[in-house]
């Protein structure tokens, strides 16, 4: 498995976000054609958000891998936002569903969002609606 964004030293961390930085910035000039730009963008908010979040001293409340749902004590339907933190109106998550998190992003404000493997590829939803589900073990034989 890769190593994570979150686990990389400062140095790691800043080379990858400049690079990340570089490269959405050559995609997105018009001068080459790069279908992988927004892809180089994404990666770009994703590595700003670690740093903002070291900077700040915030910890990630969820982790790749962990597996969550909706808190039956979220106070409004949960639905994806942008990198700004606008709600749009599709991409609404089920609330029997649990779902496995690919990134956690950090917004701003102490503000953190979640993507997820699956159905809801490519959406962020705020973390602060979800609540971490204990995956069974399978038995030994």
């Amino acid at each position: 498995m890769d190593k994570l964004a979150y686990d990389y030293s400062n140095r790691e961390l800043m080379e990858a976000y400049w690079e990340a930085v570089a490269r959405a910035a050559v995609s997105n000039s018009g001068l080459v054609i790069d279908f992988a730009g927004g892809f180089f963008l994404e990666k770009a908010y994703y590595l700003h958000g670690i740093v903002l979040s070291r900077l700040e001293g915030k910890e990630r409340p969820f982790t790749r891998g962990d597996h969550v749902h909706i808190n039956p004590k979220a106070t409004y339907m949960c639905r994806s936002i942008n990198a700004a933190g606008e709600y749009y109106s599709h991409g609404a998550v089920d609330p029997k569903k649990t779902y496995e998190v690919d990134r956690v992003f950090y917004e701003k404000d102490g503000t953190w969002a979640l993507s997820f493997k699956g159905d809801e590829e490519g959406y962020r939803y705020t973390a602060d609606r979800f609540e971490k589900v204990e995956q069974k073990k399978p038995a030994v034989a």
